[in-house]
């Protein structure tokens, strides 16, 4: 383990504090190797929270075991609610200014609290994070789904309006605690026992974060047998009691939000001009919801082309997409550490249990 930075990100104003939520289900065989990444980073979180959901195997034991002499890692036990429970409890126990989510299956890179820390200090604005990832486990190494860093602006109409999924999975998420504190709790613990991430990304849309997705893939996820959206085909029953799911989630903070959805219409340019570099695609979708509106040909047709004009602007753009380096930052005096092997520490080699995640 290599020695860390333990000053907090300076821009100028409060320096803020940062929690890591860890949730556990099951996950004996890894959840000590996503602890230990958390542990070792850059720039220490201040706070590691793991919340066991009544697990059944010995990772409680294992737990404690290996980090219960360290002073920053509280290690909580509750009965099991599922994944959404589990962040309940761990955001009611966080007093973080940074809140960060991390499966017990995955592992941080030791970079990610230092730059997500920086990109947050640096732009006031953004509430709602997401980073690249990078496959390990049962598939072939380095293998990934990258994409370049970019502000993604608003995104409530165009998930609102076409259900759009502005995001990555859980372990890449990280959000203002005002935001996650408006976020959560949503009222219904049980329709989201797995897939949890859906409430963070769907609710932080469509209450008006404004989001941003940092391209380096600063998360290590674990593929295996038994995180089954990544390695199961799902039957069309459980897709369809999943997207009533999802309707009830978007009307839930739609109606939160005290928004007229009759009046939202004429803002989908507004949103629009908020993205940075959209795609042919995604001008193609906000088109499509701008005839969906209702508003008056007119509207409509004024709306398109101002869509349109923004479209073409950002295309030829001689500037690339907007990088990390454009942030100005100081680095902590460091070494980067070597990527962890894929074996875990004796202390976690066990059988864990079943539990569904979600795919990008």
């Amino acid at each position: 383990m290599h020695p860390q930075s333990t000053s907090k990100i300076s821009s100028g104003k409060e320096p803020q504090s940062t929690s890591c939520l860890v949730n556990n289900y099951n996950y004996a065989d890894y959840v000590c190797e996503a602890v230990e990444s958390a542990i070792e980073q850059e720039l220490a979180f201040d706070e590691i929270i793991v919340v066991d959901d009544g697990s059944i195997d010995d990772s409680v034991r294992r737990l404690r075991q290996r980090f219960s002499s360290h002073d920053n890692v509280m290690i909580i036990e509750k009965e099991n609610g599922g994944q959404l429970s589990a962040f309940h409890r761990g955001v009611q126990e966080s007093r973080g200014d940074l809140i960060f989510f991390l499966d017990a299956d995955d592992r941080y890179n030791s970079r990610l609290n230092w730059m997500a820390s920086t990109l947050f200090s640096k732009n006031r604005t953004i509430d709602f994070l997401s980073v690249g990832y990078e496959e390990f486990g049962e598939t072939l190494p380095g293998n990934s789904s990258p994409q370049p860093s970019r502000d993604y602006g608003f995104t409530a109409l165009s998930t609102i309006f076409d259900r759009r999924w502005v995001g990555n999975p859980t372990s890449c998420l990280s959000m203002r605690s005002k935001l996650v504190n408006r976020v959560l709790p949503y009222q219904d613990e049980d329709a989201w026992r797995i897939r949890a991430d859906d409430v963070l990304v769907y609710g932080s849309s469509i209450l008006g974060a404004h989001k941003y997705h940092l391209g380096e893939p600063l998360v290590e996820y674990r593929i295996h047998q038994n995180n089954g959206y990544a390695k199961q085909k799902i039957d069309t029953l459980t897709k369809l009691k999943h997207a009533i799911e999802v309707n009830r989630l978007i009307s839930y903070y739609v109606e939160k939000s005290g928004y007229e959805i009759g009046l939202l219409g004429n803002l989908l340019p507004r949103e629009f001009r908020t993205l940075e570099r959209p795609t042919y695609s995604e001008l193609r979708r906000y088109i499509h919801m701008c005839s969906r509106t209702g508003l008056p040909l007119r509207l409509r047709i004024d709306s398109i082309a101002i869509m349109l004009h923004h479209y073409l602007v950002e295309r030829f753009k001689k500037k690339p997409f907007t990088s990390f380096v454009d942030l100005e930052f100081a680095r902590p005096s460091l070494p980067i550490t070597e990527k962890r092997e894929a074996t875990s520490s004796p202390a976690c080699h066990q059988a864990s249990g079943t539990e569904m995640r979600r795919t990008a």
